[in-house]
């Protein structure tokens, strides 16, 4: 049997394990329950009665519940716009290796949860009851990390915006002016691109196109992320700051996925926490919206620096279609989303980041109307 074969069987048989602890318990529950938001996933036992609580049924592995730690907290985000932010969130889990330590609330994994059963031992329903404690640094994040005041951009309305917008592929083959962002990200590029075939790098022998090289490339998107940063400067004036979380949880023994966006301090005062994102392929969309609505939400509640806007510069897609429900997805999450339309003399950034965001969208609905 193969390992991910048997991996499937043994989490249907823990399901069906805690189907019936729940029966016994004369719990009643709906099991594979939707949700309702882009990435979400099933739910997969929600107890109505003697008290509501949602049941994940989860495989224990540390290395994956660091790499989905963003992922179960927009599970949670989402949840908790359904049912409340005070509604029980539990993980029973059936463990890789029967030596894996016991999960404990420093685990990224069990970082989101309310609790974490062993699956081989579940407990008595009624006293485990009455152990739940609700999450701290998860009631925070739902307290304080709500997005207040959010923009949906109409579909007509983005396609415009985007219409003007690079991709990888145009900014290697495209002429764009010399004084633009544009022509200093594409020598960027073409420099990047020529190291590597320079070292002859072995993690690129899978690589299928240059696009690919460059999205793998850290000093890439370091020194493209250097190249915004210097424009804004250079225009606006103002100070980055390095992402700082608050020191109430660094005390804490949590391991925190912390967000590390630039965060721009403008000469007045204003904060703005910028990622830039090459745009995700349709079957990785879910998984890079969860993360960055996880963003959103732990840069509002648990960073020291106060921001007063997010942005994310989002690639123009390969076939020139930009995702209008993924791009409304992260607005909803209190993103604000524009292109890279570094070709022209004062990209969208820029006018945003001179202006404040109701300006901003007021004067775009005139423009795209």
């Amino acid at each position: 049997m193969k390992y991910t074969t048997k991996k499937v069987e043994i989490l249907k048989n823990l399901k069906s394990r805690v189907g019936e602890w729940l029966t016994v318990s004369g719990a009643t529950f709906i099991e594979d329950k939707k949700t309702i938001s882009l990435g979400s996933e099933p739910i997969d036992f929600l107890v109505i009665e003697p008290f509501p609580i949602v049941i994940e049924v989860i495989w224990f592995n540390r290395i994956m519940w660091q790499y989905k730690a963003k992922n179960i907290l927009a599970q949670r985000i989402n949840l908790a716009s359904q049912y409340g932010r005070y509604i029980p969130v539990v993980a029973v889990t059936i463990r890789e290796n029967e030596h894996e330590l016991e999960i404990n609330q420093g685990e990224n994994g069990s970082l989101f949860f309310d609790a974490v059963l062993d699956g081989e031992e579940l407990p008595d329903f009624n006293e485990f009851r009455s152990s739940i404690k609700l999450n701290k640094l998860v009631q925070d994040i739902l307290d304080r990390g709500d997005s207040k005041d959010f923009h949906i951009t109409e579909s007509q309305d983005i396609e415009s915006m985007w219409r003007e917008s690079l991709n990888l592929s145009s900014l290697l083959a495209d002429k764009v002016a010399t004084d633009s962002i544009g022509e200093s990200l594409r020598v960027l590029a073409r420099n990047c691109l020529d190291e590597n075939r320079t070292q002859n790098l072995q993690h690129l022998s899978s690589i299928r196109n240059d696009q690919q090289a460059l999205q793998v490339s850290s000093r890439f998107k370091n020194e493209f992320e250097k190249i915004i940063q210097n424009t804004i400067q250079s225009r606006f004036g103002g100070e980055f700051e390095h992402p700082q979380v608050a020191e109430r949880w660094l005390q804490q023994n949590y391991k925190l996925p912390t967000p590390k966006p630039l965060i721009w301090r403008s000469p007045d005062g204003r904060g703005v926490a910028i990622k830039i994102l090459f745009a995700p392929q349709p079957a990785h969309e879910n998984n890079r919206a969860r993360q960055l609505i996880s963003d959103a939400w732990m840069i509002r509640a648990l960073l020291e620096n106060k921001v007063d806007d997010l942005l994310i510069l989002l690639e123009r897609t390969e076939d020139n279609k930009p995702t209008n429900y993924f791009i409304n997805v992260l607005e909803s999450a209190g993103w604000t989303v524009l292109p890279w339309d570094f070709a022209q003399k004062r990209p969208l950034f820029m006018e945003f980041l001179f202006e404040d965001k109701e300006a901003f969208y007021e004067r775009i609905a005139k423009v795209y109307v």
